[in-house]
Parts: C-alpha cells; structure tokens; sequence
C-alpha cells in the first residue's frame, strides 16, 4: 500500500545504514493528527522525553546512594566513624 504525499507525517528523518546520517527524507508513515504520525507528534514525543528525563533522574539518585554507600564501606573498613550530618541517616 503506498501512502500518498500529502498524507504522508511532515517530519523530515536521518535515513538508515552506514551513510544515512548525511540523508534526510520525509518519514514514511502516514498522518494521523496535525501533519505527524503517532511516533513524531509533539505531544508524543514530549511525554516520551519527560519519561527518559524521569528514568534519568532516578538513575542518577540511585546512583549517587550507592557511591556514597561505598564510600561508608570504604572508610569504616579503614578504620573511621561515620557521623550522618543532621537529618541524614548513614547508608
């Protein structure tokens, strides 16, 4: 089935393979809201970033907990307290 031009999604994609990077052409889906296909409508793509931004952040926390928990191990293997400053527990 061959999807007409105009009802084609206005976004312009990276083709694929070794030299695709250097070729951009219209993607190939069809239109299903505003000019976009589902994949590279604004709003989708938003919600897909605010995802990859959430998973990032607790990534990141996660961690930053078990750096700081190796580093209690290290030092109180070595022989020194570890005093959590007010409000923290010690890992």
């Amino acid at each position: 089935m061959t999807i007409q031009l105009d009802e084609r999604c206005v976004q312009m994609v990276s083709g694929a393979g070794t030299w695709g990077g250097l070729h951009r052409h219209r993607c190939t889906r069809k239109a299903i809201k505003d000019g976009f296909c589902k994949q590279h409508h604004p709003d989708t793509e938003k919600a897909r970033r605010e995802e990859a931004d959430r998973q990032q952040r607790e990534r990141m926390a996660y961690e930053a907990r078990h750096r700081e928990r190796q580093a209690v191990a290290l030092l109180t293997s070595l022989g020194y307290t570890i005093t959590a400053p007010a409000g923290r527990e010690t890992p």
